[in-house]
């Protein structure tokens, strides 16, 4: 097996047991560009339609970036749903297909357990939401999909750690919905809505600290009895 994916998985699954004996909150933390331009901005520029439609073609997104402690430190995207000579009708979505990879800080000597990825809408767009069939894969695994809030998203998944020759991969398939009483018609010419997206990963709060470091014990008491 793969060494950097042996490590990953001997740090990955006690932090999990942790979780799964006492599960805990989050709180956000920062993402930065690992290089200029690797996390791109926009405008990403889609068209919408019925979700069960076989011709709804998602907007492509591809990040790379490296965890940071500053909360601030967060990746904002300009989406553009373009409706020109069209319409949206109540439950029609913009698809988002998105695929991030996140490494850890190349000067970051503790192991730092991500559990989830939030998303929200800079400001709020009154009429538009997340839609709930939007879901997660980490490292290629499903973890299921968001937990929904008003104008933010957020992703659960069991913790992993991202190092700096052993990133953790995001694909985010999502859906902003419109839940509107009616159809918004371009009158057909040029028309648009645009959406700011915010976005950044969270690490356990402190209080939740506890389960992880039990989950941790286990693989230091592991490495004693070898």
């Amino acid at each position: 097996m793969n060494l950097h994916l042996t490590r990953s998985l001997l740090l990955a699954v006690p932090l999990a047991l942790g979780m799964w004996l006492n599960p805990v909150q989050a709180d956000p933390i920062g993402i930065l560009p690992t290089e200029p331009g690797s996390l791109p901005t926009g405008p990403f520029v889609g068209r919408g339609g019925s979700i069960s439609s076989p011709t709804l073609e998602p907007v492509m997104i591809t990040g790379q970036g490296v965890i940071s402690p500053n909360p601030t430190d967060v990746w904002d995207k300009e989406i553009h749903w373009d409706y020109s000579g069209d319409s949206i009708s109540p439950g029609d979505v913009l698809c988002i297909d998105e695929t991030i990879t996140l490494f850890s800080p190349p000067s970051s000597g503790t192991p730092v357990a991500l559990t989830d990825w939030e998303e929200s809408f800079v400001p709020e767009v009154p009429n538009f939401t997340w839609h709930p069939t939007s879901s997660i894969k980490v490292n290629g695994v499903d973890a299921g999909a968001g937990q929904i809030n008003g104008s933010q998203i957020r992703f659960e998944y069991a913790p992993v750690v991202p190092t700096i020759s052993g990133p953790v991969t995001l694909e985010i398939q999502k859906y902003i919905t419109y839940t509107g009483p009616g159809p918004i018609t371009s009158g057909g010419g040029p028309a648009i809505i645009s959406f700011i997206v915010r976005e950044q990963p969270s690490v356990p709060e402190p209080s939740g600290l506890v389960p992880l470091m039990l989950g941790m014990s286990c693989l230091i008491t592991r490495r004693r009895k070898r």
